[in-house]
């Protein structure tokens, strides 16, 4: 018999090519294809491991950040604090202050070269003003003028003046004589408020006292019947008048742009008002710019002495 499959090629010798393939409805990748297959899938796992890196190294800079920014921000809190105890434990929040103008009161009782010291004025002078205080609280809702303290009482400081009783009697300049001891070795007025007692008597009864708005007001003992005194029981026309009187004007009032400004800082519409210089007959029942409207609690800054740093709370 011959064979039957003589003429028949031998289907295990073809090489299925790859057009037989590509031609095929359902067929296996080819070489080629797994091979680009293979280089696609090597490109794929190659870019999402350089994606995985780059998420890696940005949230590790991330966490850096955040780290270094809050270890910053503690620091930053740790620094506040020990600023703020420097500050509050060392006074240099006070070094620095915010108004230029003076915050307390220095009192003195000067002593013309040829006087002697009366041992009775230095607490005659401490209850006077004990009382003005407390006068000064009930017109201001509370406020009086910070003077120093020592002892829990006011300081009275006894100086020598390098003029006589005759000289100061004598001369109309007699305030600005005073004040000019008690300037600094250059000239500057000093930076505080005075309140300085004199014992000098003027024969004039309008020179009670003397007050300048360059800081300075003067008791001139013994005029117009103005003497401290420990008996004092009540704010009235005596040395507390006088000292209150005075202190105001070296506050700065009254200023011309006062609705009630008259002559030489004083105001004219009210015989109540304590700065009042006017016509009538000065009243027995004295307030602090009553109606507020001169030159206390006015809300015009220019005419305004209740902004001075000089007022403290009682």
């Amino acid at each position: 018999m011959g064979d039957e499959r003589a003429g028949e090629p031998d289907l295990s010798m073809i090489v299925l090519d790859d057009r037989f393939i590509a031609d095929a409805a359902h067929h296996e990748p080819s070489a080629r294809e797994r091979a680009a297959l293979t280089v696609q899938a090597d490109k794929q796992v190659a870019l999402a491991k350089r994606q995985d890196r780059r998420s890696r190294r940005r949230q590790r800079w991330s966490d850096r950040r955040s780290g270094l920014a809050h270890r910053l921000f503690k620091i930053g809190l740790v620094l506040m604090l020990l600023v703020g105890l420097v500050w509050a434990f060392t006074g240099l929040g006070d070094a620095v202050p915010s108004d230029p103008r003076p915050n307390r009161v220095r009192v003195v009782y000067a002593l013309p070269a040829d006087a002697t010291a009366d041992p009775s004025v230095v607490p005659a002078i401490q209850h006077d003003i004990d009382v003005t205080q407390r006068w000064l609280a009930a017109q201001t809702g509370g406020r009086s003028l910070r003077f120093i303290q020592q002892g829990g009482a006011t300081e009275v400081d006894i100086d020598h003046l390098t003029v006589t009783t005759a000289e100061l009697r004598s001369r109309a300049d007699a305030a600005g004589l005073v004040n000019d001891e008690f300037r600094t070795g250059t000239g500057q007025q000093p930076n505080e408020l005075l309140l300085i007692f004199v014992p000098v008597h003027f024969s004039d009864l309008v020179r009670c006292g003397e007050g300048s708005q360059a800081g300075f007001a003067i008791v001139w003992m013994g005029s117009c019947g103005a003497t401290p005194s420990s008996a004092t029981t009540t704010f009235g026309p005596d040395t507390t008048f006088v000292m209150a009187h005075e202190l105001i004007h070296a506050l700065g009032a009254v200023q011309p742009c006062a609705p009630h400004y008259g002559s030489y800082g004083h105001v004219t519409d009210n015989p109540h008002d304590l700065l009042y210089d006017g016509p009538d007959p000065r009243s027995p029942d004295i307030q602090l710019d009553p109606g507020h409207d001169d030159y206390y609690a006015t809300g015009h800054p220019a005419c305004d002495i209740a902004t001075h740093p000089a007022w403290q709370h009682a």
